[in-house]
């Protein structure tokens, strides 16, 4: 008879029950059961030395589910300039029996299938080597029981560095050509390279090549080798410890399974926090000019210097966009930087905005157009032009009040000076609050509109030649012009110089035309008198005597006793120079003062009554 048994914790159940026989086979009473099936054998023998027996089974199973211990929830705060934070936990495991470990000396952990733990050797050895070595530490080898198996041990072999050959624990060391696994699982699958296996050389031991087909192998050489425990530790979600956890809440979900099928799962969440602000890098201070409307903006964009931020920017802004004239100077422009999780950083450049836009003259002072005077004897004259000042202009400014404007001649003459005939610039500057300066201009245009002057003679009266003609002197030379000369200004002489004409009245005309067509036309007679004779014939006014002559200053004139009313001199064209009234009827001596007059031929004409004598006298200095 069997009683229950008594659960010890550590994988077994201790039996006890009560028989009078002998045990041949099995554990005895009271014993410590293992997991799985024991076979007991009983023997009984009677006073006569008959004998039977008896079997009977002892089934022990493994209900108890492993013990996984997982950390509490986990806050932590990104790392300096990453987006997230190297977390780093542990994870507790046991059970009431043997369970994969989470590391094994000398071997690096490939990952969990199927509620099996793999572990690849970190070292290469050869086949014997590498049984005797799994004998000595109570190593299971790799047994693969499907294709799925067999692809993810080669997968995550390669992963982990190791894309060469393979050892297994698929071996004909028992009997030649019967292959087994090192661990007595039973034989399921397969995976034959071509040709394979051979065993040309004793080959007794087995390896996974690089395509995962497996090859007969002799005991040479070395390869690295898969170890296996039964079962898993599987982390079916979040992030293995020591990785980069990002910012928020990752849930990591761990699920053990014991070699029975036993499992249990368990969840803890890590938090990263970004409380790192962005790095806010602006431009340097730099300067913006105001348009035409006195107006200027900048974006954020125009500040942003290659801000950064681990997590990534969300958003930029400044402070101050639009700039007008009230702005014209240094002003200190913030820029905000916003990252993806909310946290701000500042930086600050200077803007410097200028008004580089001059004013616009709308209207301003109109061109002056005049001319000489009928009497001026300079080409030129004065202009009186109201002063130019800032209230002289309407303006379009972008900037500033106008009326405070400065306005200044910068070019011409200004008003009250004496302008040349043509056309003279008056350019005035205006400069507003800022410095900018506009040029404004004017055109004060002189014309010419005065006549040339002619000395025009008075009338002549002059007396023959022999040849009863008198010859017409040259008149031309008395012509001149405020503004033309030389062959600018044309004179004119009717009749010309030269001619000669005889007894009677000749009107001569000489007409000057200056360069812009002003005009002046001079009249005048030349009387040739027949009884105007220079001769020295005695008249019926008696003698009269003139010494000396040729004279360089006084002449002395005797008047014999018929006496003369008068006495006129003229110059050899006839110009009357001078008259002497004679208060004396009679006979007398007088003298005339050529001091004054220039060298030359004159003529000196004594009147009575109705009759005249004309004499000839050289003056010489």
């Amino acid at each position: 008879m069997v009683t229950g048994g008594t659960n010890s914790g550590n994988g077994v159940i201790t039996i006890s029950y009560t028989i009078d026989a002998t045990l041949t086979a099995g554990l005895a009473s009271g014993s410590a059961y293992p997991i799985g099936t024991t076979e007991n054998t009983l023997s009984f023998i009677d006073g006569g030395g008959n004998t039977v027996s008896c079997n009977f089974n002892v089934m022990i199973e493994d209900n108890e589910d492993p013990v996984l211990m997982v950390p509490a929830d986990i806050a932590q705060d990104t790392d300096a300039g990453v987006c997230g934070a190297v977390v780093n936990y542990t994870i507790t495991t046991s059970d009431n029996c043997d369970f994969a470990p989470e590391t094994v000396a000398g071997f690096s952990l490939l990952g969990t299938f199927n509620e099996k733990t793999y572990f690849l050797s970190d070292v290469a050895m050869g086949p014997g080597a590498i049984y005797s070595d799994a004998a000595t530490n109570g190593y299971e080898l790799v047994s693969i029981t499907s294709a799925a198996e067999n692809a993810f041990v080669r997968l995550e072999a390669n992963a982990a560095g190791a894309t060469g050959d393979l050892t297994i624990g698929f071996n004909d060391l028992d009997v030649e050509g019967t292959f087994v696994w090192q661990n007595g699982d039973p034989v399921t699958y397969t995976n034959w390279n071509s040709g394979e296996p051979n065993n040309q050389g004793d080959e007794d031991y087995v390896t996974m090549q690089p395509s995962g087909r497996w090859a007969d192998f002799p005991n040479i050489g070395g390869n690295r080798y898969i170890i296996q425990f039964d079962g898993s530790l599987e982390q079916t979600a979040g992030l293995a410890s020591g990785e980069v956890f990002p910012v928020g809440t990752t849930t990591n979900t761990y699920v053990l399974t014991d070699a029975f099928g036993n499992s249990v799962t368990e969840s803890f969440d890590v938090v990263v926090t970004d409380n790192e602000n962005p790095d806010a890098q602006c431009v340097a201070d730099f300067t913006v000019q105001l348009d035409a409307n006195g107006q200027a903006t900048i974006t954020a964009a125009d500040i942003d210097n290659g801000s950064t931020d681990a997590c990534g920017i969300a958003s930029t802004s400044v402070d101050v966009t639009d700039f007008d004239c009230s702005n014209v100077g240094a002003n200190v422009v913030t820029l905000t930087v916003t990252d993806n999780n909310g946290n701000t950083s500042t930086c600050t450049t200077t803007v410097t905005v200028e008004d580089t836009t001059g004013v616009v003259v709308v209207s301003g002072p109109v061109d002056i157009f005049t001319g000489t005077g009928p009497n001026d004897d300079a080409c030129s004259t004065v202009v009186n032009y109201d002063p130019v000042t800032i209230d002289s202009f309407v303006l379009d400014n972008n900037c500033g009040d106008s009326t405070t404007f400065a306005v200044s001649q910068t070019g011409g003459l200004g008003s009250g000076s004496v302008f040349p005939v043509g056309t003279t610039t008056e350019t005035y500057t205006i400069v507003d609050n800022n410095g900018n300066e506009t040029e404004y201009s004017f055109e004060i245009t002189i014309s010419d509109t005065t006549n040339p002057v002619i000395d025009c003679p008075e009338d002549i009266i002059v007396s023959e030649d022999e040849n009863d003609l008198y010859v017409i002197l040259d008149y031309t030379t008395g012509a001149s012009d405020n503004c033309s000369t030389g062959d600018d200004l044309t004179i004119t002489q009717t009749p010309v110089a030269g001619t000669s004409v005889g007894v009677g009245v000749t009107t001569v005309t000489v007409e000057a035309t200056d360069l812009v067509g002003n005009t002046t036309t001079c009249s005048f007679d030349i009387t040739v008198d027949s009884t105007l004779g220079i001769d020295e014939d005695e008249s019926t006014l008696g003698d009269i005597e003139i010494y000396p002559n040729p004279t360089s200053n006084t002449i002395n004139v005797e008047i014999g006793s018929q006496g003369v009313e008068k006495i006129v001199l003229f110059d050899i064209k006839g110009r009357k120079l001078k008259e002497f009234e004679i208060a004396n009827s009679g006979q007398f001596t007088t003298q005339i003062d050529l001091g004054d007059f220039a060298e030359g031929v004159y003529l000196l004409q004594f009147i009575k009554n109705k009759e005249q004598v004309t004499k000839r006298i050289i003056k010489r200095n």
